[in-house]
This record gives C-alpha cells, sequence and structure tokens, in this order.
C-alpha cells in the first residue's frame, strides 16, 4: 500500500491511498466467494452456484463496492498510523 498526504489551504489534509493490485483481487475473490453462499440463483441451491454466475448474476459494481468496504478500513488505518495522524472526524471518502 502506498498513500501521500497533501495539505490543503482551507487547512484540511487530503489522503491519498493506492492499494495493489493483487490486494485487491484477492479481496475481490473473498467477497465473490462470501456473497455467492449467500446467493440464490435459480437452478441451483442457495450458497451452490458457481462463482461466475454469481458475478454475472450480482454485477461487478457491487462486488468491487463490497471490495471497497473490505479494504478501505485496513488501509486508512496503516495510512494513518504511516503518516502519524490522530484524526477528529470521519473521511469523507471519493
Amino acid at each position: 500500500m502506498i498513500s501521500a498526504l497533501n495539505k490543503l489551504q482551507d487547512g484540511s489534509l487530503e489522503l491519498t491511498i493506492t492499494v495493489p493490485w493483487p490486494t485487491v483481487e484477492n479481496s475481490y475473490q473473498k467477497v465473490l466467494e462470501k456473497i455467492a453462499k449467500q446467493t440464490t440463483v435459480k437452478g441451483f441451491r442457495k450458497g451452490k452456484a458457481p462463482v461466475k454466475i454469481v458475478e454475472k448474476e450480482v454485477g461487478k459494481q457491487k462486488i468491487f463496492e463490497e471490495t471497497l468496504k473490505e479494504i478501505l478500513p485496513q488501509a486508512y488505518l496503516e495510512a494513518i498510523k504511516e503518516h502519524h495522524l490522530k484524526p477528529i472526524v470521519n473521511p469523507q471518502i471519493t
């Protein structure tokens, strides 16, 4: 993970975090498997559909959103430790 800290003119800080692609892929697969276990697809018992079919059924966008929810908290914690920050408000993620 790579992070960069920028001080903005209004006194706030901008923290840019770059997560390596292998980490994203690994997390994506874990999230996809988790969703597959919870999803019912016509023609398959609940949780027994192949992940490729579940991926098409649920949609990659939804899976990527869940992947971000999985990755961001840990990446954020690592970045604030790296830059010795003590945030007083929750971050605004864009």
